[in-house]
């Protein structure tokens, strides 16, 4: 955890070390983070690739596929390598708003990324502000899930109270104890009251959380960096509860 989030910190600062226009996306590879750019130069542009940490890509381990103008099958661009980064072998068609897919060769499989650029996002807070992988992952899913759609607050609600809802393992275990003392009455009672309280719990959890935070952050500007060091929080907390029930162990296996 300490590993990965100081990484992916790294390779945004370096990235993100003066502005960049539309034209330079950064890709989360799974193995390290690159930044794709296209770059003009005498009236031609290219894409470039850059490895900002991880295993350092070759010419042989990349390309990309981009849509063709004129409905023929996709435009598929080779690399070269050149000084500290790959280039296109050719050149690229480039407008304000198009997709194309980076396909990364791993030992005998690929991974597909796709890449969106669009001078209208500049301006959004997604190429200004960092995220950690886990929360870029929850956004994304997010706006996979819920782009193009209008969500009501009453939607909201009933998808904290149906998650409420699903009983987990310790209400399956009191239904089953009371079954087996064929108190199925109290069983169901008990599990739907709990599954009512964690539902409401939820809820409240949730509303405040929002609220709190979208409070906080409007009287203290630095609340969002002390809330991207909570990684580094946990991974310590964990770290030490791993210590220590490691040195108890030991002891108990000495004496």
């Amino acid at each position: 955890m300490f590993w990965r989030t100081w990484s992916a910190e790294r390779a945004w600062q370096k990235a993100h070390s003066h502005d960049h226009e539309w034209t330079t996306q950064i890709v989360d590879t799974g193995h390290g983070n690159v930044s794709l750019s296209i770059m003009e130069e005498g009236g031609h542009h290219r894409f470039q690739l850059r490895t900002l940490n991880g295993k350092v890509l070759t010419a042989e381990d990349v390309k990309i596929s981009a849509p063709s103008s004129n409905s023929q099958p996709a435009d598929v661009y080779q690399f070269t390598e050149r000084n500290g980064y790959l280039e296109s072998s050719s050149c690229i068609e480039v407008s304000d708003d198009f997709s194309v897919t980076l396909i990364i060769g791993h030992h005998d499989h690929t991974h597909d990324f796709d890449v969106h650029f669009s001078a209208n996002s500049h301006s959004g807070s997604d190429n200004k502000e960092y995220q950690d992988a886990h929360e870029r992952a929850h956004a994304l899913d997010i706006q996979k899930r819920f782009e193009n759609r209008d969500v009501t607050n009453g939607q909201i609600l009933l998808f904290g109270l149906t998650g409420g809802l699903i009983p987990c393992p310790a209400a399956v275990t009191v239904l089953l104890i009371c079954l087996h003392l064929k108190a199925i009455t109290l069983g169901a009672t008990l599990v739907v009251s709990f599954s009512i309280g964690l539902a409401l719990t939820l809820v409240t959890v949730g509303v405040v959380a929002a609220l709190g935070v979208k409070k906080a952050t409007s009287k203290w500007s630095g609340f969002n960096d002390v809330a991207r060091r909570a990684p580094y929080l946990s991974g310590a907390l964990i770290s030490a509860v791993g210590l220590y029930m490691g040195i108890h162990g030991y002891i108990s296996l000495v004496s």
